[in-house]
């Protein structure tokens, strides 16, 4: 009596329907509809059933609109890493670099090709690189950070070997248990002259 498709229904000959809602929780992600040509009456056990597989399709449906969204997220930030004048650099619990964006060659000199895979101490004067593997060993032990993750300066190391002084900032997350350190790194060594330039003019007039 409530259903809007009966003349279409009669016209093919169904004699039965039923639909279930698919859920999350207790929110209705979607509703699935079934007919048959054959009269059949309800049947408890069946209806159960069907509504366990309805609660499994809604999570079903979460989980692809989640991944989805965690798509489009990788893609805008992939976007905005290829266009940034700063180098963005994720390493692994074992401080290899698994990723970074075009701007790591326009301040350490190396191809991205040439720095997958390698030590982020490869980017690091030899004079610094036994604090930074003692420091990540101590924070993976520990999860105690003994220097701040903003802004901080420190010297990196270009392919030719001058170093390079370089404002860092750094972040972690986790995926598939997996612990991930990505660290967003400024050339500073316009700023660093500018101030060594303001500080020989307050010299000299002194």
């Amino acid at each position: 009596e409530n259903f809007p498709r009966i003349a279409c229904a009669v016209k093919e000959g169904l004699r039965s329907a039923y639909g279930f809602p698919s859920l999350l929780g207790d929110r209705v992600t979607g509703v699935l509809e079934f007919f048959s040509h054959e009269l059949r009456e309800p049947d408890e056990e069946m209806i159960k059933w069907i509504s366990a597989v309805g609660n499994h399709i809604g999570q079903l449906i979460e989980r692809k609109r989640a991944e989805e969204a965690l798509r489009d997220s990788e893609v805008h930030f992939r976007s905005v890493a290829e266009s940034a004048s700063d180098a963005m650099i994720t390493v692994n619990e074992r401080s290899e670099i698994i990723s970074l964006n075009p701007a790591v060659q326009d301040i350490f000199g190396y191809s991205m090709a040439e720095l997958v895979g390698v030590p982020l101490t490869t980017l690091m004067p030899e004079y610094i690189r036994h604090v930074h593997r003692a420091g990540i060993d101590r924070y993976l032990t520990t999860n105690q950070k003994h220097i701040s993750w903003r802004a901080v300066e420190l010297p990196g190391l270009h392919k030719d070997g001058h170093e390079i002084p370089l404002e860092i900032s750094f972040c972690e997350w986790t995926r598939k248990g997996t612990r991930y350190f990505t660290g967003i790194v400024r050339d500073v060594t316009e700023r660093k002259l500018a101030e060594e330039a303001l500080r020989r003019t307050r010299e000299e007039r002194l």
